[in-house]
C-alpha cells in the first residue's frame, strides 16, 4: 500500500519533489510542502478534545547527518547540539578520508565537514564527494571551521561547498 502526491498539487501547497539515485545504492524520492504550524493549545484529537502535546516527546527528524570532525571534543559537541536539536541519526568520520569511504557506502542528508584534518581536508574531501556526485543531487556540504580569514568563504564554496558555519558551533547556526 502506498500513496500518489501529485506535482501539480505539490506545487499549489508552494512545494517542490525531488528525486535522488545512485547507482548500487538505490533512488529516493521525497516532497516538501509549505504549511502553517498549528498553535499547540488548539491542537484536538479524533473525539474533539484538547491535545497536550507537551506530554508527548517530539520524533525524531529523519534526516541522517555525517559530521567529518577528527578532534573528540568537536565531535562530542556537534553530537549533543544535532541531538538537542532531535537528529537522532549522526555519524561521525575522524578525518575527510573515511567521510567520502562513508559517503561511498551510506546515504545522508547533509554533511557537516571539517576544513582542517588529518590524513584528507575538509576541502579535498568535498571536490571528491563532489565528481562522485556528477549527474545525481547534491548533498549539501557545510563547512564547519574555526578559520574566518578574508577570502575563506570563496575558497570553500569554490571547493563545492554550501555555506559555512564557523567554529565553536553554536544551535542557533545550526
Amino acid at each position: 500500500m502506498g500513496f500518489v502526491i501529485s506535482k501539480q498539487l505539490v506545487e499549489m501547497m508552494n512545494g517542490t519533489i525531488h528525486v535522488k539515485s545512485r547507482p548500487g545504492c538505490g533512488t529516493t524520492f521525497w516532497f516538501a510542502i509549505n504549511y502553517a504550524l498549528a498553535k499547540i493549545d488548539n491542537i484536538r484529537d479524533n473525539q474533539g478534545q484538547k491535545k497536550d502535546l507537551k506530554k508527548h516527546e517530539m520524533p525524531a527528524r529523519a534526516r541522517r547527518i555525517l559530521v567529518a570532525e577528527d578532534n573528540i571534543m568537536n565531535q562530542k559537541v556537534a553530537i549533543s547540539l544535532l541531538k538537542n536539536l532531535n537528529y537522532k541519526d549522526v555519524i561521525i568520520a575522524e578525518n575527510g578520508r573515511k567521510a567520502v569511504e562513508l559517503y561511498k557506502t551510506q546515504r545522508f542528508d547533509l554533511i557537516l565537514m571539517d576544513g582542517q584534518m588529518p590524513e584528507m581536508d575538509g576541502i579535498e574531501s568535498t571536490k571528491i564527494i563532489r565528481k562522485l556526485e556528477a549527474g545525481i543531487e547534491q548533498i549539501p556540504v557545510i563547512a564547519v571551521t574555526a578559520s574566518a580569514m578574508a577570502g575563506d568563504r570563496e575558497r570553500l564554496l569554490k571547493a563545492g561547498m554550501n555555506d559555512y558555519i564557523s567554529k565553536p558551533l553554536k544551535k542557533k547556526e545550526l
